[in-house]
């Protein structure tokens, strides 16, 4: 997918990335998809910098939305942050931007579940 992780610090990530043809739709725009796997990369690394490297995350709820097409060609930029995280969930949100002009394309929020090693 072309995904960057371009910035990390304690509880936030940078995520770049730039949809190739074959992940446009039918209307020559970013497939949702596209989106969600973006968001999603960069809500898991924020929520990564502040658990135990022994632990790990699952997401369970994606909670995505998309403000205008994405033309293809357009450099994004998905900067996110962790909200809430105890022993078992985290939360964090993020918003996606385009590079070139700051445009906020998309915003959202997800909830992972925290894995303990045994």
């Amino acid at each position: 997918m072309g995904l960057t992780l371009t910035g990390i610090s304690s509880g936030a990530a940078v995520v770049a990335g730039q949809p190739s043809p074959e992940l446009l739709n039918e209307n020559g725009t970013a497939h949702f998809g596209y989106l969600a796997a973006l968001m999603d990369s960069a809500l898991s690394a924020a929520v990564v910098t502040l658990i135990p490297q022994e632990t790990s995350v699952g997401t369970t709820q994606l909670n995505l939305h998309s403000l205008r097409p994405i033309p293809a060609g357009t450099a994004l930029l998905c900067q996110a942050f962790a909200q809430h995280i105890d022993l078992t969930v985290a939360t964090a949100r993020a918003a996606v931007f385009g590079e070139a002009d700051g445009t906020l394309h998309a915003y959202g929020t997800a909830t992972f579940t925290i894995s303990h090693s045994q």
